[in-house]
């Protein structure tokens, strides 16, 4: 089968820009996906969100649906305490390797820099990481994550995609 490709966008009330949400479609369901991906792009006074999953055109509409009732699930109810502390570890452990070797610190300097972040910054990151509560996460979600405001966009195989996109159709203008 065809890859395809997602993409959607939102606007956030912090700024004019949007937050993006691609998927990249492969060769695997969405259960066993070889390759699963979610990341913030920060810029300067913007910042766009990527999901992005290997999965083959047939499932395209299935992972779709996975995908928004997941940002649907954090807007209403906050993630689990077990949940949110996986992933804290996961960001505090990657942000000690980053920081592991002389580019690395340098990469990390000049990213707060760019962002006038200030001198605490990376000395404070794996505190302030680790004190996020799952009713912030569930208000920060809700605050950008606005399923109204997503734009999609598919690329693939139009025979086998189209008729799975069919109910978002309405559902994101």
């Amino acid at each position: 089968m065809p890859p395809t490709c997602f993409a959607a966008s939102s606007k956030t009330s912090m700024n004019s820009r949007p937050i993006v949400l691609r998927f990249f479609s492969g060769s695997a369901s969405p259960a066993s996906s070889p390759r699963k991906r979610s990341e913030v792009s920060p810029r300067v006074q913007d910042a766009y969100w990527m999901q992005s999953a290997d999965v083959s055109a047939e499932h395209t509409g299935a992972s779709l649906q996975e995908i928004l009732h997941e940002v649907d699930r954090l807007r209403t109810a906050p993630p689990s305490t077990e949940e949110l502390r996986g992933i804290q570890n996961y960001a505090a452990g990657i942000f000690t390797i980053q920081n592991s070797s002389r580019s690395g610190i340098v990469s990390q300097l000049q990213f707060a820099n760019l962002h006038g972040l200030g001198p605490g910054y990376l000395t404070s990151y794996v505190d302030n990481v680790m004190k996020v509560t799952p009713d912030e996460v569930q208000r920060l979600t809700q605050r950008y994550d606005d399923p109204s405001k997503l734009a999609i966009v598919v690329v693939g195989d139009s025979a086998s995609v189209a008729p799975q996109l069919q109910p978002y159709r309405s559902a994101v203008p």
